[in-house]
């Protein structure tokens, strides 16, 4: 068991090394990401406003069902 576990954490080892290794060998551009936020917040206040309408509606519709029926 204990074989296992050392073969288990110096592969883990090593996989994070070369991970970090990686992401400081590879520069990451932020610019197209952060270009993207501006289209991603206007999909959500659309998004959100749809679902806004559609809570009133149905709580619209519940009222008025309960005022005739109720």
């Amino acid at each position: 068991m204990k074989k296992i576990l050392s073969a288990v954490s110096a592969t883990a080892a090593s996989l994070v090394y070369s991970a970090g290794t990686l992401a400081a060998a590879v520069p990451i551009d932020l610019v197209d990401v952060t270009a993207q936020f501006g289209e991603l917040n206007t999909a959500q206040i659309g998004i959100g406003g749809l679902l806004m309408i559609a809570a009133v509606i149905a709580v619209g519709y519940k009222w008025g069902k309960a005022m005739l029926f109720g």
